[in-house]
């Protein structure tokens, strides 16, 4: 699909005589529900390498080179979960935990790099709030670097993460916070009950600014959960488990 302008990339092969070729020239690479590129080698940077560019003639790395990548078995990070103020990790260290060093840069944070030596297992580790970005190296005594991570937000994860994880450690993290511009909770309300208008209002709110979650079933005076009891009453007992499960 032409989108009015020529695209071509800086990649010209020379012909048998020696003589260079023009510059390819490349069209935009489109995918319903995936970001539009300019060109291929934009395209790839992004897909395969992970690098984001806007420079649709931009070098591809080990463009019409055969590579063999060998596993690194010394160490991994098996699975990363970013959630607010915490990263959950999940690593395998396969040689002694005094060869393999953890580092993890906070990306635009007031706080210095973390640093400790990377033991196997789950755990968690506390990540400052002003972070933007998460840089995660699993560094061999010998200064190799043997595997990076990358998580770009808060939520963003590698690896096998189930999404119920991600859902609940994001509930557990917005009830401690508290109601804020994008966080609101609200009791059980029942059918044609006036207040059903202030849960209206707020996806109204939410979706004319910055987003925002919801939370039925929480008083909003202390963000305790009401529960199956909660329920219940706002329903009358009458109807009950149904009302809940359209209230998930």
């Amino acid at each position: 699909m032409w989108s009015g302008w020529e695209m071509r990339s800086y990649y010209a092969p020379s012909d048998p005589h020696g003589h260079e070729q023009p510059p390819l020239i490349q069209d935009s690479i489109l995918g319903f529900g995936l970001r539009p590129y300019r060109g291929g080698n934009q395209a790839i940077n992004d897909w395969v390498f992970d690098v984001v560019t806007d420079n649709i003639g931009g070098a591809v790395p080990d463009f019409n080179a055969l590579v063999t990548f060998l596993p690194d078995t010394r160490a991994r990070v098996v699975s990363a979960l970013w959630t607010p103020g915490q990263l959950s990790l999940e690593l395998e260290i396969n040689v002694p935990r005094e060869q393999i060093e953890l580092q993890i840069i906070h990306v635009e944070s007031a706080r210095s790099p973390q640093a400790r030596l990377a033991t196997s297992g789950a755990f968690e580790l506390e990540i400052p709030d002003d972070t933007r970005e998460l840089l995660i190296y699993l560094v061999h005594k010998s200064g190799e670097c043997i595997m990076h991570v990358h998580l770009r937000s808060v939520y963003d994860s590698f690896g096998h993460v189930p999404v119920d994880l991600i859902t609940k450690s994001r509930a557990e993290r917005d009830l401690r916070r508290g109601e804020g511009d994008q966080i609101e909770f609200k009791p059980f309300i029942s059918p044609r009950d006036p207040k059903e208008g202030e849960i209206v209002d707020t996806v109204i709110a939410f979706a004319n600014t910055a987003g925002g979650r919801i939370y039925v079933g929480v008083a909003d005076r202390d963000a305790s959960p009401q529960g199956i009891r909660g329920l219940l009453q706002a329903f009358k007992g009458e109807g009950a488990e149904t009302a809940g499960c359209s209230l998930r």
